[in-house]
């Protein structure tokens, strides 16, 4: 894997910032500011932040005039999310992506769903008796918003030019387990590609790797906030990133990013 790119964080967003055809920069939102000055500074097609939400996840990519949200953190980070999103401009979510019912991905929902409106959804389509994804069903279906589950394959169409590959789940689950089941999508504009991995585990990242689909990226959004269980060297190694984040909270009870060995 190539060196790290240094990554600053803010009380509010933690944001990477990517420029197409131009540089990579980092970028945050500093206590006051509406997002204003960011945006002003930045002329390429594609951003890609990832929001400070402690222990979960919540990454927004900006394409034009296009927004795409992958999870939303806890429920008690919806405002926040939303607080963000609000200072990036957007007004309207093309594909909003839940990549498993799994509360630290998907609490903030219903929050995100009650601000803004929403094109499409993607679900991972596990099954889970979780109340919160129970009520996160009820509310896209209430909504009208339309919904299909992800596999293997597939290509969501937000716009000509940027493509959007799912890499997991396949079409016959691994198991039962939600994490190995998480999406995992790949990101792609000109030669910049973005990959995002959810909570997959070394089993779902074994299945990738043999899957036969592309899987370098030059931004990694890092599996299960660092966990020992994902992450494995071939996987790494297939994907060579120059950025790898990872999203979790100080001090928290799981110990992420684990420091033992990753295994493989």
């Amino acid at each position: 894997m190539r060196s790290p790119v240094p990554v600053r964080a803010a009380p509010s967003v933690l944001s990477i910032l990517i420029v197409v055809a131009a540089l990579i920069v980092a970028g945050c939102f500093l206590p006051g500011d509406n997002g204003s000055s960011l945006r002003a500074n930045t002329t390429g097609e594609l951003r890609a932040y990832f929001l400070d939400v402690g222990q979960g996840d919540s990454s927004v990519i900006l394409f034009k005039d296009k927004v795409i949200l992958i999870d939303a953190g806890e429920a008690d980070k919806g405002d926040l999310v939303v607080r963000d999103l609000e200072k990036l401009g957007v007004s309207r979510i093309d594909l909003l992506v839940a990549t498993h019912p799994h509360s630290d991905h998907i609490g903030g929902m219903q929050k995100v769903l009650a601000r803004f409106p929403v094109g499409t959804v993607l679900d991972s389509g596990i099954p889970s008796s979780s109340s919160l994804y129970e009520r996160f069903l009820e509310t896209v279906n209430e909504r009208n918003i339309p919904y299909s589950t992800a596999e293997r394959g597939q290509t969501i169409d937000i716009d000509p030019s940027l493509r959007i590959l799912v890499l997991s789940p396949p079409q016959k689950h691994i198991g039962d387990d939600i994490n190995t089941n998480s999406i995992v999508l790949r990101i792609s504009y000109g030669t910049v590609n973005l990959l995002y991995a959810g909570d997959a585990t070394t089993e779902a990242e074994e299945v990738m790797i043999t899957a036969g689909f592309p899987l370098d990226a030059d931004i990694l959004k890092v599996s299960h906030h660092g966990s020992s269980d994902a992450n494995s060297a071939p996987f790494l190694r297939r994907i060579d990133p120059e950025v790898a984040v990872i999203s979790l909270g100080g001090d928290n009870e799981y110990g992420h990013p684990h420091r033992e060995p990753f295994p493989g």
